[in-house]
Parts: structure tokens; sequence; C-alpha cells
């Protein structure tokens, strides 16, 4: 069971819902789970195709034999989804000076990359959107991966009203979105963004999207394979200064 969040000026105190419980199409027979590769439809199957010499490669022993089971697991699952355009960038590399008014040499750029410098996700007051914040550069870099020098993207500052339901795309918007709001536990965003290089290196172009995703915990079962028995898991984020920090 869950309790939703509260609100602003909405009038609802307390929302109880029960958990989603998603069930993968499953093939059972007798409670018996599937073993090895003997059943071609299992769900699965692409994890059981991996051979033995690939999961040494992996730690796992080979004394296990895979199969496929089902699983009770805590996640986060993804229940809404805002995907926002980012304004295309075209950079002229041939007139790029840097900020005493010298010029930068661009002839040894071989390839550019977009980095993260910090991103927030902030509900609105009212619960009639999330309003979502991305600070990004992007990184010239050499033949060998050498960086060469970084340009600051315009900030990205959006606010999503309009989200669509995953995984049946309906639009979720107004009174029904303020409703979600209040029952989802966290948010995730994706910075979805390229970066290429024109064929004479004169230009750079930035195109992509801001993908807002609201996640709730939920208790989920699926197929799954457990490759390492008996072992200990430590789940742990990177600290700073590795963590991608609020803006």
């Amino acid at each position: 069971m869950s309790t939703d969040r509260l609100c602003g000026d909405c009038e609802e105190v307390v929302m109880v819902t029960d958990d989603l419980v998603f069930e993968d199409e499953m093939l059972y027979q007798d409670e018996e789970v599937f073993k090895g590769g003997s059943q071609p439809t299992s769900p699965c199957q692409p994890c059981l195709n991996i051979n033995q010499a690939t999961r040494r490669l992996f730690g796992v022993f080979d004394t296990v034999v895979p199969q496929c089971e089902c699983l009770d697991i805590c996640v986060p699952n993804v229940r809404l989804i805002c995907a926002i355009p980012f304004p295309t960038q075209v950079i002229n590399l041939g007139s790029m000076t840097g900020c005493r008014g010298a010029n930068i040499n661009t002839a040894n750029i071989a390839s550019c990359r977009i980095v993260v410098t910090c991103a927030s996700e902030n509900i609105l007051e009212n619960c009639s959107g999330v309003r979502v914040q991305v600070k990004s550069l992007i990184v010239f870099e050499d033949a060998n991966g050498n960086p060469l020098f970084a340009l600051s993207l315009p900030d990205f500052n959006q606010t999503c009203t309009s989200f669509r339901r995953f995984p049946t795309g309906a639009v979720v918007t107004g009174n029904d979105l303020r409703n979600e709001i209040k029952l989802v536990d966290g948010s995730c965003v994706v910075v979805n963004l390229r970066c290429t290089l024109s064929a004479d290196r004169r230009t750079a172009t930035v195109s992509g999207n801001i993908v807002e995703k609201l996640w709730k915990e939920e208790n989920i079962w699926v197929s799954g394979i457990l490759p390492y028995p008996h072992s200990i898991t430590v789940d742990r984020e990177f600290p700073a200064p590795h963590r991608i920090p609020e803006c």
C-alpha cells in the first residue's frame, strides 16, 4: 500500500492505492522453472543464450546452471514520461575565439561529446507539472580522446505539464496529472543529446531531447536469472564529485 503526497492547495489529504503487480508472460508446468535453454519461448531466452565462456567473463561460476525464475523485486517503476525537444545548436568552429579574443585552434578536433554539469527536477506547487533544469557542455576531443576545450550549451529550463502514460502513450494532464503526481515517489531525467561534427570539421551540431520520467516504488513480479546465487551484493552511488549535482 502507498500514501500520496500533499501538494499546495490540493483538497485531498490521503489516497491509498494498491501496489501494481506486473505479470510477464511466463510458461510454467507444475510450478517448474525453465532450465537452461530447453524452453525456446522462455522470457529469459536472450540471457539464457549467453554461453558459458562469456558467463566466465562476467565472473559467473561454471557450477551455476542459469534458470528462468519468477522473481519478486522492489524497484522504481516508471509510470509517466514527458519528452521535450532540445533546441538544435549549430556551432561554427571556424570562427571560434577565446574569452580574450584569441582564435581557438580547432584543427585537431576529431570528436565531440555531451557532459551534464547539473540537473534538477521539481514538482510545481499545485502539482500541475514538473519543472526540469539541465546544464551541459560540449567537450571537443582529439583523435586520442584527449579533451581540447569545452563550450557551454544554453541552459535547459522547461516545465512538463503534459505527460504520456507508459506503455500506452495516453495523454495525462490537468487533474489526472495532479492525482498521479501525488502518488509517485520520484523522478529521473534522461539527457538524450548527441553531438555530431560536419565532414570538414567546421561545424558541430547538438540535437536531441530531454526526457522526464516519474516513477513509483513498486513491488513487481518479473522473469529473471540469478547469476550469482548465495552472493552478497552492495549497491552504492558514486559520491561527490562524481555524482551529477542539482542545478
